[in-house]
């Protein structure tokens, strides 16, 4: 079912059941032991191929092609260079009647995306990605737990030591998940959320762990000190999240709700130069009952803005600003002054153009 969340579970899945129906076969030794292997591992796929064959039908249908998601290669091109696109764009309407932008499908935003295999240059670059992420994952380990790579190397000590007695497959299979899970995302993108089987794992690994000092060591003292200090590192980091997203997005909420209360909600433009005003461009949409159009380039002319506001019926232009002095530069801006209407005091950080009447 977390293929449904997140398209790389699916593959995930493939490789992480298979390793683990082996390493539970192996264990068991049956008197034939891949005819075993294959008969299991073939119900867990019919299973399997039941529970994401209604998605992946109708996303095939949908995009006249198989597909199992189409967010693959929008990442990936992301992640190569965020800004390419397969020709310039200043406007891309919503997808669909009942879409708010072209975020709801993405898909359609462009045809031709850059893959590591397009040219060496990229091809280097995800590498460096690779490398990079790798790198990251431990940072991310260390926020998890201050014990996350203890845990880990303890824990391969530990199933080395057991390799040769009674060694069992759900701890081998604990180990690997820790490593596999995030595997898939070390070639495009990383952060802790996406990972969340991670913690997880450690948290299992360290209970194992722990309930084996006792009988290693006749420390029981100790473990009534240490597993606490354990178990409190794990909620540093969702403690901290929390705290720190207490009033996250309450601007933008505020925001809305000024844009509501006098009536400015529609079609709209908004500048899309960095990705905090994107973002916002598509809560507010969502928040004001409202659609963005873009704009999707940034060396657009006034004439062109206008040109298309006309086209799709687009009332409203965003526009933000940190600064008095940003402030006061759009006001002074050739759309400012060809604008039926300018809104400069709805908000803090917030001007509007009215662009058609």
């Amino acid at each position: 079912l977390c293929y449904y969340a997140k398209a790389y579970n699916f593959y995930f899945f493939i490789i992480h059941i298979a390793i683990t129906l082996f390493l539970l076969t192996k264990k068991l030794k049956p008197e034939h032991f891949y005819r075993f292997y294959l008969s299991r591992i073939a119900m867990v796929f019919i299973s399997f191929i039941v529970f994401t064959a209604p998605y992946i039908i109708l996303i095939s249908q949908k995009y006249h092609k198989f597909a199992i998601s189409t967010a693959g290669p929008i990442t990936i091109n992301k992640s190569m260079e965020a800004s390419f696109t397969d020709g310039r764009k200043l406007v891309v309407p919503p997808p669909n009647p009942n879409g708010l932008s072209q975020s709801d499908d993405p898909t359609y935003f462009q045809k031709k995306y850059i893959t590591p295999f397009t040219s060496f240059h990229y091809f280097i670059k995800q590498v460096k990605t690779t490398v990079w992420n790798i790198l990251e994952y431990f940072r991310i380990l260390n926020e998890i737990s201050i014990f996350s790579v203890a845990i880990l190397l303890l824990f391969c000590i530990y199933l080395y030591y057991r390799r040769a007695k009674d060694w069992q497959p759900n701890e081998v299979v604990i180990f690997i998940t820790a490593f596999l899970y995030p595997a898939g995302y070390l070639l495009i993108a990383l952060e802790w959320r996406y990972i969340w089987l991670v913690p997880v794992m450690l948290l299992l690994m360290a209970a194992i762990l722990l309930s084996k000092i006792p009988l290693i060591f006749k420390q029981k003292r100790f473990i009534q000190v240490l597993t606490p200090v354990v178990i409190f590192s794990f909620l540093i980091k969702p403690i901290k999240e929390l705290r720190e997203n207490i009033d996250n997005r309450t601007e933008i909420y505020n925001t809305a709700k000024a844009l509501k209360s006098i009536g400015i909600t529609g079609n709209f433009f908004g500048p899309n130069n960095n990705s905090t005003y994107c973002s916002r461009n598509y809560y507010l949409a969502y928040l004001t009952d409202s659609k963005t159009f873009g704009i999707y380039t940034n060396d657009y002319t006034t004439s062109e803005v206008l040109d298309e506001a006309k086209k799709y019926q687009v009332k409203y232009f965003f526009n933000y600003y940190e600064t008095q002095s940003e402030k006061e530069y759009l006001l002074r801006s050739d759309l400012a002054a060809k604008s039926v209407k300018v809104y400069d005091s709805i908000y803090p950080g917030m001007i509007v153009f009215q662009l058609i009447k």
